[in-house]
């Protein structure tokens, strides 16, 4: 694991380094002595072992050779370093600890100098400001690395009284200074490392690689475990025993629902004890060795072999497919590509290297990387980004099938008198523009809450009046059955029961068929509906906000229909959702005005900032930093709202995790008024692992005990049925069973499209809780109960059946559902309430951008509030830009390649003329000119009768 941490300043740099870097994680006698590492380190005559005082003048920016100043920026604030932290796996950090094998030191410090050096290459600096800030690739930077082989200690209790002792943890800091060498310039100047740490997966990926390839060179064998591997013969019951730290934080992780490793580590920093006296270091040994027993501690001495060929990379999970670099890349583009039009170079490469790690070297992966001659590639704002020419050619078609149906048809009805007569100019003029268009596809793009479906409303009388039907259609249940059959569209389905119902395909022939939430479709499925238009003669109206949250499907289908296809578009700007609430209209409208900003991503991300802002001067953003106190407030609040008379309120988090966390909260304060049961009754539910078609081909993504539901009849396998992972077996075959089986049965091969991976979980209910359906499903009567509604239990009967509060009965063991108070950003996209309340701390910071504050913030009506922890890394968190690179835009930037480069070099030719002028040019010429002005006057002085003495 790599995790990435920038100081908060130079006092905070240095007291880290005293009390952590410079020590190991418990309190003992000796330091750790640190080694000089980079280019910037060698420049500045800093070699091998480190001298406290040389790091600490870093960290105040000074050259601790010369007292002077290092870079010219030296603010109160100034981040003085960043401490990249790179964790071996457990069994390495195990084997080292009990055997103190110099191998293994090595091993990973080789690892870990290869990552580094990569981090080195990419690492840049900001120049210029304001339209022309621009980011500049320097290649050089200095670190100081710190090898600690501890944990922070945990409390035991002994015969003698409690002691505190450390876990065996191999891992480095290297501590990397803010100050890196512009060539351009001839100084020093501080480090940008944006790119970097969005990159980390790809040099956390690259550690684990070359640290397996290190430890097979040297004889130990490498087996997959989960998403990495670890050392072959330790088990993970010995495992376990050494992971007391882990186990405490996966313990937390657990109770609080985070599966994200970020936000795990971000949870290690909270948990984490103070240094306390340990144990001496030299009775550590002896005291690990006493927890071991005689074959475990046989497994750690015999762990590495005399055959120096690492054995089988899956010696104890079964051999998996043959996996190549090829192979690897392959796998990793299938899996992004599904849900993406394009994927960064790194991002590719991470998971390539992951997959591969002890199989295939690093170095191969990014070999076989460049040979492929398949793929598009392209630079944008110094970040690489690949797509397929299969990706390109879906977005193409999806371009050229909506441009064929221009001019194609007859107007719907253009005479049609529109009859609300409370709609605006930009809803009536929307509505003119269907009823008037002659092309079968038409589009109405609106901002949020500019009142899209209320103008639909009107449309569909407009249609229906022509003698057509009009039948709607949105991306998912809530969306269609909910929403869209509240304003008026009996019988609205969603877009999947289209694309699988033949009949329902037949009853639009000649008709008109409306999309809503337009936005939220992907390419292939846009491209599927523009097929189903042409052959059914329709015509076809989308409707939704491209601003807004992105298909999950791959491809941004709407934003390239309207930014690139010159296909007419009526858009509606006027807000009318917060009609009453003036201040937080004018939010919305920013963030709307801001994020249009496409091709303008420093304009962009003043705009959103600035809204950002005003809503913290307005006082929607509430900052309380303890966890318990912040989510007690939420839940507080959303009490205080349904005692409204006419209570309204929507909960939004931006991540799973986040989102259980405030569900307990607020479930705790409704029972404590007595709102809900007492009494919970537990019952498992299942939360879909959302793996795509290429991780379900990977057995050790399995575990047991997941289930797999078939969403239709294969040979062998029944829709609806439910198989349970039993095991895997020694080739690799993830074996699933059903209550109807005799006997496991290996899941099919190439047929991960037909089924969905579920992880069974404890879900506790009472009387009068909310909950949500998160598959369509059906109650006991045959009622269909779609995914996305929320009910209330309005009890429970004999036999442990969940009583709704539509009447109907939900079998005990339905297991697709979850509590409902919640909402994820994405869930609530299309819904609004008068309240909204938004938690948003440093959980859910990975997860946080300027679409999602958009989205979010926007359904409220009247009242909004975002509570977080830090509002500085919020604010940071929504500048970044959610929107993601179509295949044609890389397309379009690898043409102008050459051209982009041609004018790169002009540019910086031009920057190096004007500072050489600036700095030798200009200075000598003011000089000549003073000295001219001077002697000027002293002429004219003269010649007037002044006497000058010289």
């Amino acid at each position: 694991m790599l995790s990435i941490m920038p100081s908060s300043s130079a006092h905070g740099a240095l007291r880290y380094f005293r009390e952590n870097l410079a020590q190991a994680d418990y309190y003992c006698e000796h330091t750790i002595i640190g080694k000089w590492h980079g280019k910037v380190a060698m420049a500045l005559q800093l070699r091998g072992e480190i001298n406290p005082r040389d790091f600490e003048a870093l960290l105040f920016n000074v050259n601790p050779h010369t007292g002077d100043r290092l870079t010219a920026r030296n603010s109160a604030n100034r981040r003085a370093m960043y401490d990249f932290t790179f964790n071996a796996p457990k069994s390495v950090s195990l084997i080292y600890g009990i055997t103190k094998d110099i191998d293994v030191l090595e091993a990973h410090q080789n690892a870990v100098a290869k990552a580094m050096a990569e981090v080195e290459r990419h690492i840049q600096t900001q120049m210029g400001s304001g339209k022309g800030k621009h980011y500049v690739t320097t290649g050089n930077g200095i670190w100081a690395e710190f090898v600690h082989d501890t944990s922070r200690p945990l409390k035991q209790k002994t015969d003698s009284g409690k002691i505190y002792v450390p876990d065996v943890h191999l891992h480095s800091h290297c501590a990397m200074i803010n100050a890196t060498y512009s060539q351009e310039q001839d100084r020093y100047r501080a480090i940008e490392l944006g790119n970097v740490k969005s990159a980390g997966p790809y040099y956390e990926a690259l550690y684990h690689g070359y640290l397996a390839e290190n430890l097979k060179s040297v004889g130990f064998g490498i087996e997959r475990i989960g998403k990495r591997w670890e050392i072959a013969g330790i088990s993970r019951e010995l495992i376990e025993k050494f992971s007391g730290r882990t186990l405490q934080i996966e313990k937390v992780a657990k109770e609080r629902g985070i599966k994200s490793a970020q936000a795990k580590a971000r949870l290690g920093r909270l948990t984490r004890n103070d240094k306390n006296s340990s144990v001496a270091d030299a009775s550590l040994q002896n005291i690990w060795k006493a927890r071991l027993s005689l074959s475990e501690y046989h497994a750690i001495l015999h762990a590495k072999t005399n055959s120096k060929d690492g054995g089988d990379a899956n010696s104890s999970g079964g051999t998996a497919r043959e996996l190549t670099a090829q192979k690897a890349l392959d796998m990793s583009l299938a899996h992004f590509l599904e849900r993406n039009s394009s994927i960064s170079e790194k991002r590719l490469l991470a998971y390539a290297i992951d997959l591969a790690s002890g199989l295939v070297a690093p170095e191969k992966i990014m070999e076989a990387f460049a040979l492929r001659n398949d793929l598009i590639k392209a630079e944008y704002r110094t970040v690489s980004y690949v797509t397929t020419r299969e990706m390109l050619r879906a977005e193409e078609q999806l371009i050229e099938k909506a441009v064929a149906g221009k001019a194609t048809r007859p107007a719907l009805n253009p005479e049609y008198q529109i009859q609300n007569e409370l709609l605006n100019l930009g809803q009536k003029t929307a509505i003119c523009h269907v009823l008037g268009s002659e092309d079968q596809i038409m589009i109405v793009s609106g901002d949020a809450g500019v009142g899209k479906s209320t103008l639909m409303s009107e449309v569909k009388r407009g249609v229906e009046q022509s003698g057509k039907k009009l039948f709607a259609f949105a991306p998912s249940s809530e969306a269609s059955r909910g929403v869209l059959c509240q304003k008026g569209f009996e019988g609205a389905q969603t877009i999947a029961k289209l694309l699988q119902s033949p009949k329902l395909q037949e009853q639009l022939k000649d008709n008109v068929f409306l999309v809503d939430e337009a936005g939220l479709v992907g390419v292939p499925t846009m491209n599927k509906l523009f097929d189903i238009a042409k052959d059914q003669n329709a015509r076809l109206i989308l409707s939704g906000d491209y601003k807004q949250h992105s298909s999950v499907e791959a491809g941004d289908a709407l934003k390239i229909l309207e930014t690139q296809s010159k296909l007419p578009v009526a858009r509606v700007k006027e807000i009318v959702r917060q009609r009453r609430a003036e201040k937080h209209k004018e939010i919305i409208a920013q963030l709307a005005k801001g994020i249009g900003f496409k091709n303008k991503p420093d304009k962009r991300q003043k705009e959103v900032v600035k809204a950002y802002d005003q809503l913290d001067k307005n006082g929607n953003i509430i900052e309380v930093s303890e966890r318990e106190k912040r989510q007690e407030l939420i839940a507080q609040q959303y009490a205080n709202a349904l005692n409204e008379v006419s209570h309204d309120v929507l909960v939004i988090a931006p991540t799973h995790y986040e989102g259980k966390e405030i569900t307990q909260s607020i479930r705790a304060t409704l029972k404590e008024q007595g709102r809900i049961g007492e009494e919970d009754r537990t019952y498992t539910r299942l939360q879909n692992k959302q793996f795509t078609n290429a991780e379900k081909q990977l057995y050790q993504n399995y575990a047991k005990n997941d289930v797999v539901e078939f969403h239709q009849n294969i040979p062998g396998f029944k829709a609806g049925l439910r198989y349970v992972v039993q095991q895997i077996d020694e080739k690799g075959h993830v074996l699933v069973q059903s209550d109807l089986d005799k006997k496991p049965s290996p899941l099919p091969p190439d047929r991960e499209n037909t089924f969905s991976v579920y992880e069974p979980e404890p879900i506790h209910i009472a009387e009068n809780d909310k909950i949500r359906i998160t598959k369509n499903t059906k109650s006991i009567t045959g009622h269909e109960l779609f995914n996305g509604q929320t009910y209330h239990i309005r009890g429970f009967d004999p036999e442990g059946n969940i009583k709704l509060s539509n009447n109907q009965v939900l079998a005990k063991d339905a297991m697709h559902y979850t509590h409902g108070f919640v909402s994820t950003s994405h869930q609530s996209q299309g819904q609004d309430a008068k309240t909204v309340l938004i938690a948003q701390s440093s959980d859910s910071l990975a997860a946080s951008n300027d679409k999602q504050l958009y989205v979010s913030v926007s359904r409220a009506r009247e009242q909004c509030k975002i509570f977080t922890d830090d509002k500085l890394a919020l604010r940071q968190a929504i500048a970044r830009s959610g929107d993601r690179m179509t295949a044609k835009e890389v397309a379009d930037l690898s043409k102008q390649a050459p051209q982009r480069d041609q004018e790169i070099q002009k540019q910086a030719y031009l920057r190096r003329v004007r500072d050489f002028y600036d700095s030798r040019v200009k200075p000598s010429l003011e000089h000549l000119k003073s000295n001219y002005e001077q002697r000027r006057t002293e002429k004219e002085m003269g010649r007037r009768g002044f006497g000058l003495e010289r």
